[in-house]
């Protein structure tokens, strides 16, 4: 049965600018275009010897597959978590640092993984080739076609583009709720030192209620469901 590789990522990656590189760039028998879910499918399987797909969400259902299936690899984007929390979409922010934090628990568990590839949102935009160079090298399986353009995405990372010095009143609020974050920008290299802590001299935290909903029981066995229906139609 085919390998699959799937793209998934910290709020606000995009993954789906990866994934469109990615189909231009390699060879593959399927690509699973349109932000389509790992488990949409349920793992159901065509001819041929590579899928390839992206859904930034799917991180906090993929440990157990990624863990079961020893045909799926993970390409895990990071994003800057203070850029993550200053994501905004009809006038509202759209990600907190729970769920930056959650979604990264994945890839510290198992950043050492043979199967996990972990990228950063901004070495993409930056260093394309180096970031092709470091997929291809823990992924053996992708032939290139040629290399990544970013030309044609170029349009859509821009548009995409925030700046978190432009929210410091939220960002400081989400670093002195979740100080864990403070630990991930050393950890991914966003920062090398605290000097960047400066920005927020004289800034007043913004006031904001953080309130977590429980998963509910009906969403928790939809879950249940849609992966073991991928583990049986990927026979693993």
């Amino acid at each position: 049965m085919r390998k699959r590789i799937h793209i998934v990522g910290s709020p606000g990656a995009d993954t789906q600018m990866l994934l469109s590189l990615m189909a231009a760039a390699y060879q593959y028998d399927d690509c699973l275009m349109g932000s389509e879910s790992l488990f949409q499918y349920g793992g159901n399987e065509r001819r041929g010897s590579l899928c390839i797909g992206a859904n930034q969400s799917d991180v906090n259902l993929i440990e157990e597959p990624f863990l079961r299936d020893q045909r799926l690899y993970v390409i895990y984007m990071a994003r800057d978590p203070r850029t993550s929390v200053s994501l905004v979409a009809n006038d509202r922010y759209c990600f907190d640092g729970q769920d930056w934090l959650t979604s990264d628990r994945f890839a510290t568990e198992h950043q050492l993984h043979p199967r996990l590839c972990i990228v950063k949102h901004e070495d993409l935009l930056r260093f394309p080739v180096m970031v092709q160079d470091q997929l291809e090298a823990s992924f053996q399986c992708l032939k290139r076609v040629k290399g990544f353009d970013l030309t044609r995405v170029a349009w859509e990372a821009q548009a995409g583009s925030v700046d978190w010095r432009m929210h410091l009143p939220r960002v400081k609020a989400q670093l002195n709720a979740y100080p864990e974050l403070s630990s991930k920008l050393r950890r991914y290299c966003y920062e090398k030192d605290d000097e960047w802590r400066l920005w927020f001299e004289g800034v007043e935290a913004e006031d904001e209620m953080i309130t977590r909903k429980g998963q509910p029981i009906t969403e928790a066995l939809y879950h249940w469901w849609i992966k073991h229906r991928y583990y049986h139609q990927r026979h693993c």
